[in-house]
């Protein structure tokens, strides 16, 4: 296999970020936070022709199942 045809790959690695120079990502999602019903959100939007910014769905739920590396400890616990 040709390496060069990979680099669109590469190109793409790099832009989600999946190319860290963290060790560790420094963002974690809590898949239980997210609504059973999430998918549902969606037959009701279009989102093909609507700004994220204006819906505001998918980040309202973000908010909610995610949360920063840097503020859980080793045991887990959210520190304040």
């Amino acid at each position: 296999m040709n390496p060069l045809r990979l680099k669109p790959m590469l190109d793409l690695a790099r832009l989600q970020g999946w190319l860290s120079p963290l060790p560790e990502c420094p963002i974690r999602v809590d898949a239980r936070k997210i609504p059973e019903n999430f998918l549902d959100g969606f037959r009701n939007r279009d989102c093909a022709s609507t700004e994220c910014q204006a819906c505001g769905y998918c980040e309202r739920i973000a908010a909610q199942a995610r949360f920063d590396r840097a503020r859980v400890s080793h045991s887990g616990a959210e520190e304040i």
